[in-house]
């Protein structure tokens, strides 16, 4: 972790969500830095091979002597009330046996996770000190899990991972098994997916507005099309030499990360602390960032902090409290994190102009059960649930798509109606086309 602010701390696990449209070679581009967490997993996989044969033999072994006396509860036979009582008394000891041991086999060590239900999450979390990796090359199932389309009530199931961002206590119910209960679970997210995927995201309010995306560090990336230069004779691959040093440094920190020592506290130089400062002030405090994104922006200075340790940890892999946070991490740190802003600027405003659009539909489809001339906006309320004030933003943006104004005053007096109305468009160039984000 870094000492921040006001002796805080901020963690140094981040969430990645990147999109890219399918053929870019995103998969393949990652799958070099992941190589050495790959060939981890294996090694871990093939070592613990014998021990999960051995848990498995032994489940199975409680669990038949659990049905033994269960047939023998039945029976009800019994000689004396203490030999009923020592029955259901070894039933009670067995049952919490084989409770323990169908959590051991299915939290079996892992490096890293892909394509997982929370409840699986949970456990491999449980099994590795609640330390883990969800890495997926084509996020789209890892989406589909988190948007609860595979669970019964169908509802967005991101409790876990808002939990592991910041290592807070969490427990995991599931059905007719004990519950995971973690204590600070620690998770750190890279997620590849295509751009629809990402709009799949936005487009839900639990996970646009419950925390989710704004833990994340998105972007959408543009990925042009070249031209291939005539061959030279020279093989373009990755320096040999850096990629080993990559290698070794990966496998230094994933070394110390298993080591006991605890958790250590990198502190700031001055001059990082003044950089996050202006930082903070200028990103967060100053952004210009509509009231739609005002979660993201809030993150953007621990995120910034968070890209920070990261750097750090590369740069002294052994022991990264013993030095402190240069002003050169801390400004590398906010290049990245403004790249990211950047690139999330664009997404929200194209998620807020379709969410927009998509409320302008709903208004559209209540109007077309009124008279042309409108309906009051008390009626809108009142009846309907959309308040005067989104009335007027839709007509900010949307002008031709939407008008408010104001009703003739009855003969007995009184302050004019307003009502809102969808426009004439038939003096319009083209009254065919309704007004959408994409032609305004």
């Amino acid at each position: 972790e870094v000492r921040t602010f006001a002796d805080l701390t901020v963690r140094a696990n981040i969430y990645v969500l990147l999109a890219a449209p399918s053929g870019t070679g995103k998969g393949r581009a990652v799958s070099r830095l992941i190589e050495p967490l790959a060939q981890e997993q294996i090694a871990v996989l093939r070592d613990n091979q014998e021990r999960m044969l051995e848990l498995r033999e032994t489940l199975d072994v409680s669990k038949e002597r659990y049905g033994g006396l269960k047939k023998t509860l039945a029976k009800g036979d019994f000689k004396t009330p203490e030999f009923e009582a020592q029955v259901r008394y070894d039933m009670k000891t067995v049952r919490e046996e084989i409770s323990y041991l169908e959590i051991e086999v299915e939290s079996q060590p892992r490096v890293f996770v892909e394509d997982t239900s929370v409840e699986a999450l949970a456990l491999v979390l449980r099994g590795n000190h609640e330390i883990c990796f969800s890495y997926s090359p084509d996020a789209s199932k890892a989406i589909s899990n988190l948007l609860g389309r595979y669970n019964n009530s169908s509802a967005p199931d991101d409790g876990l991972y808002l939990k592991a961002f910041s290592g807070e206590p969490c427990v995991i119910d599931r059905v007719k098994h004990p519950p995971v209960m973690l204590e600070s679970p620690n998770l750190s997210l890279l997620w590849l997916t295509q751009p629809h995927w990402l709009r799949s995201l936005f487009e839900n309010e639990v996970i646009l507005y419950g925390g989710f995306l704004a833990r994340c560090l998105i972007r959408e990336v543009d990925v042009p099309r070249t031209e291939i230069a005539p061959e030279d004779g020279t093989l373009k691959a990755i320096d040999p030499a850096k990629e080993s040093s990559y290698h070794d440094l990966i496998g230094s920190l994933r070394k110390n990360a298993k080591g006991e020592d605890g958790t250590q506290t990198i502190v700031p130089s001055l001059e990082a602390s003044e950089a996050m400062r202006l930082f903070h002030n200028t990103e967060v405090v100053g952004s210009k960032f509509s009231s739609y994104a005002e979660a993201f922006s809030a993150r953007f200075s621990e995120q910034c902090w968070r890209i920070a340790a990261v750097l750090h940890l590369a740069t002294h892999p052994q022991n990264p409290a013993s030095c402190p946070l240069s002003l050169e991490t801390v400004d590398a740190a906010a290049k990245i994190t403004r790249w990211f802003i950047s690139g999330l600027r664009s997404t929200v405003s194209a998620s807020e102009r379709e969410a927009a659009w998509k409320r302008l539909k709903r208004v559209h489809s209540v109007l077309k059960s009124y008279p042309e001339s409108g309906v009051s906006l008390g009626v809108m309320r009142k009846s309907h649930g959309i308040e005067a004030e989104e009335l007027e933003n839709l007509c900010h943006r949307f002008p031709r798509g939407l008008a408010i104004t104001e009703a003739p005053s009855s003969a007995k007096g009184g302050r004019p109606t307003r009502v809102v109305r969808i426009p004439d468009l038939s003096q319009s160039p083209n009254p065919e086309t309704p007004e959408t984000p994409e032609t305004r």
